[in-house]
């Protein structure tokens, strides 16, 4: 498993235990993108494996997977939380001939917008697959498509895309807790707003270095406690 981290101090040492109690036996690899607050300090007395990566999550995940053996790879993001049964779901997806997949979300708000956008990621679709909190995939199919690009925005959604043009990409039960910390922040429609506006600029061909100028401009959204 792979967490990519920057200044994630307020809840990598949850996120870790979390993965710790339902998988202990799960290789857990920290890919931190040089964090200033202890996160590398708390992930490290968690029990994670640490590693310094380039920033950005396209190259902090792809380092991460690199300083892992696993042959099924699971991308988690630093705030989010999986089912008790992630890995029996992952393996039940696998086993049925899919490459890779993901899980539905569901964000810890009761905000009638998360709501909607939590169920619609329960269809499997390259519309409603953007940001989602957990990616798994097995590592030779992984390396077939080239990894994540090395972008720091919407590299999921480029990975996916490589992955569904191989017609082996899953969707697994059971739905991951997510944070809504990033809409919190900014506020929940305007924040929607910004990602349908990302997604629609990347589909049309904009370089990610534009995509990701419009989130450096926002103040750091608060942690999951």
């Amino acid at each position: 498993m792979v967490i990519p981290t920057l200044d994630e101090a307020a809840g990598i040492a949850a996120t870790v235990a979390h993965v710790r109690a339902i998988a202990p036996e799960a290789q857990v690899c920290v890919a931190d993108g040089g964090s200033r607050d202890a996160t590398v300090a708390h992930a490290r007395a968690a029990g994670a494996q640490v590693i310094d990566a380039p920033r950005g999550r396209g190259p902090q995940m792809n380092a991460g997977a690199r300083a892992t053996s696993a042959p099924v790879l699971l991308f988690l993001h630093a705030d989010c939380r999986l089912p008790p049964d992630a890995f029996t779901a992952v393996h039940a997806v696998l086993s049925r001939g899919y490459e890779a997949g993901g899980f539905p979300i569901r964000y810890d708000s009761s905000h009638p917008l998360l709501r909607v956008v939590g169920w619609l990621s329960h269809i499997e679709s390259r519309f409603t697959s953007f940001g989602e909190g957990a990616l798994f995939v097995r590592r030779d199919a992984f390396e077939a498509v080239g990894g994540f690009p090395d972008w720091p925005l919407v590299e999921d959604v480029e990975l996916r895309a490589r992955l569904r043009r191989r017609r082996r990409l899953g969707r697994a039960t059971g739905t991951v807790l997510a944070s809504p910390r990033r809409y919190e922040a900014h506020g929940v429609w305007r924040q929607q707003w910004r990602n349908i506006s990302v997604y629609f600029r990347y589909s049309t061909g904009t370089p990610p270095a534009q995509l990701v100028a419009r989130y450096e401009a926002q103040p750091p959204a608060r942690a999951l406690p």
